[in-house]
Parts: structure tokens; C-alpha cells; sequence
């Protein structure tokens, strides 16, 4: 009976599902026994959601707060590094490290017969570098001292004849002399035997007369012998002075000659013009090298200073002899150093081919303008030229 009746219930249930309104108007009490069903069963599920703990708001949390203070700290570290030490000085990466490094080239033209060094070698001033073949410079030098000497044999015997002539001169001179005097004296005798015939015809004879006419004609034309050998020793002493002046430049001439060759034959030698290391060579023994040929270089390995190309907006409180510090990226040290000089123009400036901004449409680019930046001290290491730096100028 009561299995009946539950299963009654049960279909009357399903019945009333399927029609609640035909169950309502059928049967109030199962009506109402549903609804309290459906309104226990909210509030169980509603003490269900009561029970759950709330949430608490993302600012009451500890995390945020912790983060929250450390954001400040950050912030104000970097704050306090802007104010005091950042905003005071400007870097770049476009720097790298250059120097006026000495190309090594021969004088003369010849033959290498020995190259004294090797690439990467570090040289003294003055160092032997390469040697060519230095016969033909030492020919040159034996002509020109022979030529020397034959230049000074010529002036010892155009000295010898000046002598000769300044003596025969002193003779002519004394050779006059003596003929004046005998002409003064045969005109004198003259003079008298004509003024005594004038007088007294018979105190002198013709013969006398005639005779001292003679003696008067002949001395006078001694006198003129004595001057005319006279001017022509003269003549000789120029002759040899001027011997002496030629013999004299021929000397001057095969001094220089012989200075030249021994001048040529020093540059057989070529020696490194200042210290440094050597790079590039591409000289061999053998070679024919002509004047002027690049051989190797040469770098100053402690001349080397920086060429850091700031933008044009990072100058505006760049000095002269201000503090940089100078970050080799080779060996990840820091070395000081001062702005020696600043370029009066930018790199674009002093291209190949530089703009021309008054064709064509204009895009305004921040300009580059290079700074000579020079080191303070050297380090054990080796600085070479296009090593990387970083520079920091303090611009207070």
C-alpha cells in the first residue's frame, strides 16, 4: 500500500513538473510544499556563498606595498644619480682610439738586402729597419772624394802660379824702376852735350851727341819693355787669381759630392723615425724598392689618443681640459684622460661627398662632431688604433 502510494506521489510529482499549473489547480498543499522546497534550497546555496572568506582589495595586500617601496626606492636612487652626477656628464659609443702613425718608405732606390724587423714588433728610434745594397752608394762616394782631391790639386797649383806671377810682377815693378832711371839719366846726358854743342860747337863732338841721342832713345825704349812686361805679370796674377776663385768652386762642388753620396749612401740604411710598434710591412729581401714606397708603418703606441663623435646636442656644455673618463672595451678598464680639442666642423662636413642640403627635400639629422680626447695615463697594455672606447666627459 505505501509502495503504491510513494510511486504516486512520485508520478503526481513528475506530473506536477511537467504541469505545475494543472498540479497547483489540481493540488494547493503540493504546490505550497514545492515553493518552501525551492526557497530552503536558495538558502542553503546562499549560506554556502556567506561562508566563502572575502578577498581583500589589491592595496591591502603586503605585496604591494613591498613593491610599491621598492619602486620608490629605485626611482629615488635614480633621481639622486640624474641630480648629482649623470646630468653633469655625456657619452657615447662612437669613439674609438686612433693615432698619427709614420709610413716607412726609402729615399734611394735599390735593392733590399735586409729587413731587420717583423710584424707586431715593438722599435726604438733609431732602429735599424731595412738595409739595401750599398755598392753603388760607395762607388759614388770613392769618385766623388777622387774628384775632390784632383779639385784640390788644381787650387794648390793655381796658388803656385799666382806666386809665380806676384813675383814677376815684384821684378817688372823693380825692372822699371831701373829703367826710368837710366832713361832720366841718358835724357839728362842728352840735354847737356846739346845745350854744350849750342854753346861751344867744338867743346863736344858729333859723335858724343849722336851717342847720347842713342843712349836716351834706347833706355826709353826699355822703359817701355819693363812697363809692358810689368802689365803682363799683372795680367798673370789675375789669370791666377781667377785659377784660385774656379779651383776654389770645383773643391766647394766636390764637397757637396762627396756629403751628397755619403748623404746617399746613409739612406741605404733606413732606421725607424720615432717609437713605436711595426705594422703592415710588405717588404722583403730582394725587393727592388723605389723612393717614396710605403715598406711598413709605424704606430706611437704611447701617441695614441681618442676621436669620440658626439652628437651635436650632447656640446652645448663641452669644454677644453675638461675630465673624461675613457672605457676600453679591449680590457674592460677605465683610464683618464682630458678634451684637448674639439673640431670646427662635423664629420659630414669633411666627407668624400658632402650634403648638399639646398636640393631636394630636406631631412633635418642630428649632426656628429668629433672630439679630440687624449689620455692622462697609459696603460700596461697595448692601445692600439680602432679599439672601442666609451668616453665620459664631466661637464662639471
Amino acid at each position: 500500500m505505501s509502495r503504491v502510494s510513494a510511486d504516486d506521489r512520485t508520478g503526481d510529482g513528475k506530473n506536477e513538473e511537467r504541469a505545475p499549473g494543472n498540479g497547483a489547480r489540481n493540488d494547493p498543499s503540493r504546490a505550497d510544499d514545492h515553493v518552501d522546497e525551492q526557497r530552503a534550497q536558495n538558502k542553503d546555496e546562499s549560506g554556502e556563498h556567506q561562508n566563502e572568506p572575502k578577498k581583500p582589495p589589491i592595496y591591502e595586500r603586503p605585496v604591494f606595498w613591498i613593491v610599491l617601496g621598492a619602486l620608490l626606492i629605485v626611482g629615488l636612487i635614480v633621481f639622486l644619480l640624474w641630480f648629482f652626477d649623470w646630468r653633469y656628464h655625456v657619452t657615447t659609443d662612437d669613439a674609438f682610439i686612433t693615432a698619427h702613425n709614420t709610413t716607412v718608405s726609402p729615399r734611394v732606390a735599390g735593392h733590399v738586402e735586409k729587413v731587420l724587423v717583423d710584424d707586431n714588433q715593438d722599435v726604438k728610434k733609431g732602429d735599424p729597419l731595412v738595409t739595401l745594397d750599398q755598392r753603388d752608394f760607395i762607388q759614388t762616394v770613392k769618385s766623388a772624394q777622387a774628384s775632390q782631391e784632383n779639385a784640390t790639386a788644381q787650387l794648390a797649383q793655381a796658388n803656385a802660379q799666382k806666386a809665380s806671377a806676384e813675383a814677376a810682377v815684384a821684378q817688372g815693378r823693380a825692372d822699371v824702376t831701373s829703367a826710368e832711371a837710366s832713361t832720366k839719366q841718358a835724357q839728362s846726358d842728352q840735354e847737356r852735350y846739346h845745350n854744350v854743342q849750342k854753346l861751344d860747337p867744338r867743346a863736344v863732338s858729333q859723335q858724343q851727341v849722336d851717342q847720347a841721342d842713342a843712349n836716351a832713345r834706347t833706355t826709353a825704349a826699355q822703359l817701355d819693355a819693363a812697363k809692358q812686361k810689368l802689365g803682363s805679370a799683372e795680367a798673370q796674377v789675375k789669370v791666377a787669381e781667377a785659377q784660385i776663385v774656379a779651383a776654389q768652386a770645383m773643391i766647394d762642388k766636390a764637397k757637396s759630392d762627396v756629403e751628397n753620396a755619403q748623404l746617399q749612401l746613409s739612406y741605404a740604411t733606413i732606421y725607424a723615425a720615432e717609437d713605436g710598434r711595426v705594422t703592415k710591412r710588405s717588404v722583403e729581401v730582394g725587393n727592388y724598392i723605389q723612393p717614396g714606397q710605403a715598406l711598413m708603418a709605424i704606430v706611437p703606441t704611447h701617441q695614441v689618443y681618442v676621436i669620440a663623435n658626439y652628437k651635436e646636442t650632447q656640446l652645448k656644455n663641452v669644454r677644453v681640459n675638461q675630465r673624461v673618463t675613457i672605457h676600453i672595451d679591449t680590457y674592460g678598464i677605465d683610464l683618464p684622460g682630458h678634451v684637448e680639442s674639439i673640431q670646427a666642423g662635423s664629420g659630414a662636413a669633411f666627407s668624400l661627398l658632402p650634403p648638399e642640403n639646398a636640393t631636394g627635400n630636406y631631412v633635418k639629422v642630428v649632426q656628429r662632431i668629433p672630439v679630440k680626447i687624449v689620455f692622462d695615463e697609459f696603460p700596461p697594455q697595448t692601445l692600439s688604433p680602432g679599439m672601442s672606447v666609451e668616453p665620459k666627459i664631466y661637464t662639471k
